[in-house]
């Protein structure tokens, strides 16, 4: 650090400058300024010269330790994240990169020796109640610069793939999807993810490597989505068709995932017509670069539904939710109770409550669901299902039984999310109906 503010000073003083100045030049030139010796400079030797030196001197477990932490987000990486990437991808026999490098991450005591190389040298720092590792921005570029082409090509495909094998996947699994008992081990790994995202969208990569990569960022933009962190998920779906624009995979089944996504936010943020038209090109490419059957074509179905809703035209949005019903009952697809869940908001738009929860009833499965277990589910989607039987109670007339249903949904989100959008939903509909019962001073 001594010498990391002599050699800046000095700089500063050289060029006849200030640090109001200095402060947006270092972050858009920092590695070069790091390796500059400036004029006047009291020392043989520049913070990036040392640290090569160190890092250079660095062998074993201990380098490759150094060099995996590079790809991940410095301000905190959990020790577990390493532990369970490594163990699941040395567990899998179709693993698609050579992982026994990461075979020390495994054993407890290996790991630790590891690290001990590296608190030595004063490279990483480790906090031991969340039993997280750290170490500053500025090394995170010198090792990454240090690294030649094969090597970065290496360690990138293998951090994609470590932080793939312990990211929970929403379309991939029911029992660990997003439920929020997951929500914990997705907030540890999401800003690893952001961090690829960022350090490596420009990155050329091949098409192999391109696909695994928007695997894990599909995961983390599901999960900001499922949270509301809008404006993250956004960016990081922009940064998706940026690396597959660049290496020109825009005629993929990938690329039309991105813009389906694309589109979603876009109808959460007011713009139907823009996710109208990225909805309509995700199922032109999903049916020109997958199989007849593929599930994706209904899920592009379905929001060209949503689109038509948002716009007003319920015609054309009973058509398109209809059309996914119907491929969704054909390859018999888990998601139909998303389109049951569609159709029947369709009919109460069209002022039919009574079709709307027969349809709704057609559910599978719910002949025996309780309004309770809608609440007691680790599933945060389910309460959304309450939210729809209480509109039909609602329009039904029973403004109190609709009530009843939203007050428990509040209570749901409040416990479980806290004060996000959908809570804040909640009120709004709670006030509407006490607003019905006579009640304004509740509902104000």
């Amino acid at each position: 650090l001594p010498l990391a503010l002599n050699q800046i000073t000095t700089y500063i003083q050289a060029q006849v400058s200030t640090l109001e100045e200095f402060v947006p030049l270092h972050k858009k030139r920092m590695q070069k300024i790091h390796t500059k010796r400036p004029i006047g400079f009291d020392s043989e030797l520049t913070v990036a010269t040392i640290w090569t030196i160190v890092l250079r001197g660095l062998s074993g477990d201990s380098a490759v330790l150094q060099r995996l932490l590079a790809f991940f987000d410095p301000d905190g990486i959990e020790e577990s994240i390493l532990q369970r990437g490594a163990e699941r991808l040395l567990e899998e026999s179709d693993s698609k990169v050579e992982v026994n490098s990461l075979e020390f991450l495994t054993d407890e005591l290996d790991f630790n020796d590891a690290k001990v190389a590296l608190f030595r040298a004063s490279l990483i720092d480790r906090n031991a109640a969340t039993r997280s590792l750290s170490f500053h921005r500025l090394l995170q570029s010198t090792v990454l610069n240090e690294l030649n082409a094969s090597e970065r090509s290496q360690l990138l495909r293998l951090s994609i793939n470590l932080l793939t094998a312990v990211f929970p996947s929403s379309w991939a699994d029911d029992a660990t999807g997003y439920v929020f008992k997951e929500w914990q081990r997705c907030n540890f790994c999401l800003p690893h993810a952001i961090c690829l995202g960022k350090q490596f969208a420009n990155e050329a990569m091949e098409e192999a490597v391109v696909h695994e990569f928007m695997e894990l960022l599909f995961r983390a933009a599901w999960f900001l989505y499922e949270t509301e962190g809008y404006s993250d998920y956004e960016s990081l779906i922009k940064t998706c068709l940026l690396i597959l624009a660049k290496n020109n995979l825009t005629e993929t089944i990938s690329y039309a995932s991105a813009i389906n996504m694309l589109g979603l936010v876009e109808i959460d943020l007011g713009l139907p017509i823009q996710a109208l038209a990225h909805f309509k090109q995700g199922l032109e490419l999903r049916k020109k670069h997958s199989t007849a059957d593929h599930w994706g074509i209904a899920v592009s179905l379905s929001n060209i539904g949503f689109a038509y809703v948002e716009l007003g035209d319920i015609e054309k949005a009973n058509e398109y939710h209809d059309q996914a019903m119907q491929f969704r009952r054909r390859i018999n697809c888990r998601l139909i109770n998303n389109s049951i869940s569609n159709l029947a908001s369709l009919y109460l738009r069209k002022g039919d409550p009574e079709e709307a929860e027969r349809m709704y009833r057609t559910t599978p499965g719910m002949e025996n669901f309780k309004d309770e277990d809608f609440i007691c589910e680790d599933m945060p989607r389910y309460a959304g299902d309450l939210v729809l039987i209480s509109t039909v109670r609602e329009a039904q007339g029973k403004d109190q039984e609709a009530l009843d249903k939203m007050m428990m949904v509040l209570e749901y989100h409040r416990r479980k999310t806290g004060p996000r959008f959908k809570t804040c939903f909640a009120l709004c509909r709670i006030a509407k109906l006490l607003n019905n019962l006579r009640r304004p001073t509740a509902a104000l």
